[in-house]
């Protein structure tokens, strides 16, 4: 069977015999019902750079890949990081191209190097010998372009991406002197489907690579599928082991049609939620950069792995990045803090001298988000206007601040 479209197989319909199926990029197959069902070999096309994967989920106990289970990958650009995770156990050797053998580069990242150095020379390279274990993140680069081969080892996660059982993915401590680097994972979706983050059994934000920068997202606050193949790093919070994904996240599109699960931490006597939310942007009109900054009365003025995010920067000169800092000197993709006196200072790295935007995301919250630029001596209210001004290449902390007004 080769399925370039979707199947969905009823509770009483099963493929005859022992079938071999192709799920190509577009096509998907969804088992319902609680009769097992016999497969021969498995493969799952998946090509991130068009947002096309074959896709398939079982609702049954006992479906089986008797055969060979493997992905079939495109690497679209050569020179550039893929950021994936696979639903099995593959071997670094067993990862080869279909036509030649071009160069290629596969790291993980070592949360433990973060914990006692920095953000800085975390990435590390595995040896051919390696085994990448199941949901397990990795960065994959290539000298050229083309679809690669990433075959299941012959063990019992072979039997993961068919089963109907949770995924549960342990995860390292790796404790610090700095809240900010401690209990970095880079984990990834367990399952061939896309995956709705707010089902997760994990209330801490998520940070994703996103073309050629990276994003941070809440589970409670951001509306987000976590496509298939894809990593993700994530924080382990003080007294968390692990990071689960309930069976009802799996989703067959994009599309977040359920927006339940995890709860915000902090609400009021009836129940209402007391936490208000603002994103602010920088762009030099080709890409984008995003902070966000959440006011909450029970939150800490300092870094909470539970609701902050770490700022992740771009390698990129093209990619303009935007972040909050504190006392510290932490820098913040997401900043969750008590209002105090509503003003937050504000950095921005550029890698190419030029002309850069602010703007607000809409909110309808605030009656003024104040941007102010302490160099051109400048005001303006973000609610109303955006801002262009010039920056020059570098790093710039002591030039911006953001004064939040009354929320409406």
């Amino acid at each position: 069977w080769v399925l370039n479209s979707d199947l969905v197989l009823g509770a009483r319909e099963r493929l005859n015999g022992t079938p071999s199926v192709a799920i190509n990029t577009g096509g998907s197959l969804k088992i319902n019902g609680t009769d097992g069902m016999p497969i021969n070999n498995l493969s799952m096309q998946s090509d991130p750079d068009n947002n096309a994967y074959g896709r398939m989920f079982s609702n049954a106990d006992k479906v089986t890949v008797n055969g060979d289970l493997l992905i079939r990958f495109r690497a679209g650009s050569a020179n550039k990081w893929y950021f994936l995770s696979l639903p099995y156990n593959v071997k670094v050797s067993d990862i080869v191209f279909t036509n030649n053998n071009p160069k290629h580069a596969i790291r993980y990242y070592d949360g433990a190097n973060r914990a006692a150095n920095g953000a800085n020379g975390s990435w590390k390279n595995f040896e051919e010998d390696d085994i990448i274990p199941a949901g397990t993140g990795f960065i994959f680069q290539v000298s050229e372009a083309g679809w690669w081969k990433i075959p299941a080892q012959g063990d019992e996660s072979k039997a993961y991406l068919t089963s109907n059982k949770m995924f549960v993915k342990a995860l390292a401590a790796n404790e610090s002197a700095n809240a900010s680097d401690k209990g970095w994972n880079l984990v990834g979706n367990p399952y061939q489907s896309w995956y709705n983050i707010h089902k997760l059994n994990f209330t801490a934000p998520i940070t994703v690579r996103e073309n050629n920068n990276y994003a941070a997202y809440s589970v409670i606050d951001d509306d987000y599928a976590i496509a298939p193949n894809q990593a993700f790093f994530v924080q382990c919070p003080e007294g968390i082991t692990d990071i689960s994904f309930p069976l009802d996240g799996r989703q067959m599109t994009s599309v977040i049609e359920s927006q339940t699960g995890a709860k915000p931490r902090t609400a009021d006597a009836d129940g209402a939620c007391m936490r208000v939310l603002t994103d602010i942007t920088v762009s030099n009109g080709v890409n984008t950069d995003r902070t966000r900054v959440v006011f909450n009365e029970s939150a800490s003025a300092e870094y909470e792995i539970n609701c902050d995010a770490s700022k992740f920067m771009s390698e990129s000169a093209d990619v303009p990045q935007i972040y909050s800092y504190d006392e510290d000197g932490i820098k913040y993709a997401i900043n969750e803090r008590p209002l105090g006196t509503g003003s937050v200072p504000v950095g921005l790295y550029v890698g190419q001298t030029g002309i850069y935007t602010f703007e607000k995301v809409e909110d309808e919250i605030w009656e003024q988000v104040c941007l102010l630029d302490k160099y051109e001596n400048k005001q303006v209210d973000l609610c109303c206007d955006s801002y262009s001004f010039h920056a020059d290449k570098g790093t710039v902390d002591d030039r911006f601040e953001i004064r939040f007004g009354i929320p409406t």
